[in-house]
């Protein structure tokens, strides 16, 4: 089975390579697809000097730029390379490279898998405390309120089959273009 790694960024020069290189360790074989926000801090540079790297795209977008935006684009993408599945992740750590294989192994069974950071206690890396309550809060509400049987409701740690994608997400128009987007997808 074919799989795609979908990263949007902006500004993170410093995570990118070391991030690059643990997917490859882990899922050598998926394409990763850099999707970046025209960074200022040269992240796209850093992405390049890895250009010997197979199955590394980098896509830079100065247009309608934005979480859901470069998601869409991302996906786009990956359905251009005839994947099977795409996983999103973001570029800061707070998802587990380590996971991507967890993700894949469970798409034998389903159409969507989210990664939790909230099973078996929070899995959060790098976030102030502020940022965490905030996370734990509006996962807490958007599952509540919407009734959704997913342990976490914002988490961009996803895999998502060939259909889901063509099917569901591109035939959408996504009215939030930040991380509202999370669960409106879902």
């Amino acid at each position: 089975m074919k799989s795609a790694v979908v990263i949007p960024t902006f500004n993170e020069a410093k995570n990118i390579i070391p991030l690059i290189r643990s997917i490859r360790e882990h899922v050598p074989s998926a394409a990763i697809i850099i999707v970046d926000d025209n960074s200022p801090d040269g992240t796209a540079a850093s992405v390049r000097k890895m250009k010997n790297m197979d199955s590394l795209y980098l896509h830079i977008r100065k247009k309608d730029r934005g979480f859901a935006a470069s998601i869409l684009e991302g996906l786009r993408i990956a359905l251009k390379m005839d994947t099977d599945f795409t996983v999103t992740m973001d570029a800061d750590f707070s998802h587990d490279p380590s996971a991507i294989p967890e993700l894949l192994e469970a798409m034998k069974k389903y159409d969507l898998v989210v990664g939790s950071r909230y099973i078996g206690g929070i899995r959060v890396l790098n976030w102030q405390m502020e940022r965490l309550f905030l996370s734990v809060f509006a996962n807490r509400y958007v599952r509540l309120f919407l009734k959704l049987p997913i342990n976490d409701c914002t988490s961009g740690f996803r895999c998502y089959s060939r259909a889901v994608i063509e099917q569901v997400i591109m035939r959408k128009a996504f009215r939030s273009n930040g991380y509202a987007f999370l669960v409106e997808t879902l």
